[in-house]
């Protein structure tokens, strides 16, 4: 019987493709080959091959051993360990997901045969919005803006990294913001309430033009046009053009002026940063970043203020860390981490 020379063939990675991203994403197909045990064992490949096609690959050159090194090193890193345990935490179990049209979330999968680390690396890296892709009507991926027709005619404008459902059924006109921004803008109906959902917020219009932005534990409206009712349990605030309101559990909602002009940038392709701490910018520049920004720096009372373009924010967020004094270091999957 002629035996499959697929099998005994070393582990085949982009190294030779000069398109490939570089040697800290070839480390990394090494580290995930050793770790997933299951794929191993689906394709009857020999650990221990994979495991001298690793070898011959040091040895080819010092840069390859420097990447490995570094990459084993931030595998151990107990920053890592801890941010992946956290952002984890946060995923419902995955038997809990529907099924999802196919989407490349991320190039390597997170199996069970994986070791722990590498499994909630691989998680923290393709982050915590990847149970979102499965409950999603609509959608945009870091860095990526989409504007959207819903089915009643109404415009939706999707900032990165949202998220939305929707239910038209019936007359009904309802819109669920699981995550980020969207700026609506809502055919008059009014016989049909047209209302956004975000957590326990809920906005009311018949026909306006407004933007929802969904938080941590708050979210924020801000009108641009017509008039809008916001409500959270008790608490119920009506807008006029030019006013916004946060809605959250700690304080009352009060109206307040609304700086459409920074608000509503991100419409344009920009960030727009006054005077803020350097924690907060750096999180409003990593919502347009297509990778996770893990930052370890002590910066958080540095002031940042400019004007950054959405479509290249690993730049925004290395010129504000310049800045600031800040190192940055990029790493395989496109982590960058700030010292």
């Amino acid at each position: 019987m002629r035996s499959d020379p697929g099998r005994d063939r070393p582990l085949q990675t982009g190294l030779d493709d000069p398109s490939h991203a570089g040697l800290a994403d070839v480390a990394m197909d090494w580290y995930i080959a050793l770790s997933d045990t299951e794929t191993l064992k689906d394709e009857g490949r020999d650990r221990a091959v994979v495991l001298r096609g690793l070898n011959d690959w040091l040895a080819q050159d010092k840069r390859h051993e420097k990447a490995w090194d570094e990459l084993n090193s931030f595998m151990k890193s107990p920053a890592l360990l801890a941010a992946s345990r956290a952002d984890a935490a946060r995923l419902p179990p995955l038997d809990s997901l529907r099924p999802a049209p196919p989407r490349r979330f991320w190039r390597h999968r997170a199996l069970p045969g994986m070791g722990l680390a590498a499994t909630l690396a691989a998680f923290w890296l393709a982050g915590p919005g990847l149970w979102l892709r499965w409950q999603s009507d609509a959608l945009t991926l870091a860095g990526e803006m989409r504007v959207i027709t819903l089915p009643d005619g109404s415009r939706a404008d999707l900032n990165s990294d949202t998220a939305l459902t929707f239910d038209f059924a019936g007359g009904r006109r309802h819109v669920e913001l699981l995550q980020g921004e969207v700026w609506f803008d809502v055919v008059h109906d009014p016989a049909h309430p047209f209302t956004v959902a975000s957590g326990e917020t809920e906005v009311t219009v018949r026909g306006t033009a407004f933007a929802v932005r969904a938080m941590a534990t708050e979210s924020l409206v801000i009108l641009e046009r017509g008039s809008v009712q916001v409500v959270r349990g008790s608490d119920q605030v009506t807008l006029a053009p030019g006013e916004m309101v946060e809605m959250g559990p700690d304080a009352p909602p009060t109206p307040v002026a609304a700086e459409n002009a920074r608000a509503l940038a991100w419409r344009e392709g920009w960030v727009l940063v006054e005077e803020q701490s350097f924690p907060a910018a750096l999180a409003e520049l990593s919502r347009y970043y297509p990778g996770r920004v893990l930052d370890l720096s002590s910066a958080a009372d540095r002031l940042v203020s400019g004007s950054f373009r959405t479509d290249d924010a690993e730049a925004a967020i290395r010129s504000i860390a310049a800045a600031s004094g800040v190192l940055v270091n990029r790493m395989p999957g496109g982590l960058l981490i700030l010292r």
